[in-house]
């Protein structure tokens, strides 16, 4: 049992960058902690009726229950959440699924989840056919066909679907469903898609600068974690070396430091022993 949490907000539109979906082929391997990536995707459709590449930051949590006290703080209302499961381990896994679903709902109120099974082909080999319909309709009876699943302490499951890495089962379908289900999002009561908000130039230029500092600490030999002052200080300092551009005042810089924390580029709490550091 693990989560992936799909960052939306800062996703950009690119031009024709290739599509790249990547998948391990005969290795298996668990997640350590958490796996962070980037994992660029375009629909493809007959009449070609799209909105072209996109670009999605996902951070893949270990399931490992030593790892469940640390999922809180990287969890964010801008993010598509992807639950997956093994379906073999049967009603034990779906009992599982709900745990999960309440640490989203407590973190991130409302958000979207997609309950993903996995290890598909052994359920076509080790179990009767009836098996994997029965399992479905346990998850949308508990999780989807809710009225007021806010009112269960869950989020808004948008769907529940089985794949399998080795057969590639459903893994086009889940792309697929990950893609619309970004650009059906809307900003809370506002009817802006999530992906059409205009964002400010600046904050795109501290996402890059954010980047350059991390490879800089890494050459380094340094764990990318900065005080406050020096953070501040590094970056007004690459903005206006790089961009020739800086931000209004510290409060600025604080709101675009929120923004790209709640997208998944860095981590910072306003958490009264770590309100200094910046991840």
């Amino acid at each position: 049992m693990e989560m992936v949490v799909i960052y939306m907000n800062l996703s950009r539109r690119m031009g024709n960058r290739s599509m790249a979906m990547k998948s391990g082929r005969g290795v298996s391997m668990s997640t350590v902690g958490v796996d962070i990536g980037d994992w660029t995707y375009e629909k493809k459709t007959r009449n070609q009726n799209n909105f072209g590449p996109v670009v999605f930051r996902t951070w893949d949590f270990g399931g490992q229950q030593e790892y469940y006290t640390t999922h809180q703080y990287f969890l964010s209302r801008r993010s598509l959440y992807l639950v997956l499961w093994k379906i073999a381990d049967g009603e034990k896994g779906i009992n599982e699924i709900q745990q999960w679903l309440i640490n989203i709902q407590a973190r991130a109120p409302n958000s979207p989840v997609i309950i993903v099974g996995t290890h598909h082909d052994l359920i076509t080999t080790q179990f009767p056919p009836s098996f994997s319909d029965y399992l479905q309709g346990k998850i949308r009876e508990r999780f989807i066909n809710l009225v007021d699943p806010e009112k269960c302490g869950l989020p808004r499951v948008v769907d529940s679907l089985e794949v399998s890495c080795k057969t590639k089962h459903n893994i086009r379908h889940l792309a697929n469903l990950i893609y619309d289900t970004a650009f059906s999002l809307r900003s809370q009561g506002s009817k802006q898609r999530l992906l059409e908000q205009k964002i400010p130039a600046t904050y795109l230029h501290m996402e890059e600068i954010v980047g350059d500092l991390c490879v800089e600490m890494r050459h380094s030999v340094r764990d990318p974690i900065l005080g406050q002052d020096e953070f501040e200080s590094c970056v007004t300092a690459h903005m206006k070396t790089k961009y020739s551009s800086s931000f209004r005042d510290t409060a600025e810089l604080h709101q675009a430091t929120s923004f790209l924390h709640e997208n998944g580029v860095l981590l910072h709490y306003d958490d009264a022993t770590l309100k200094d550091l910046y991840f």
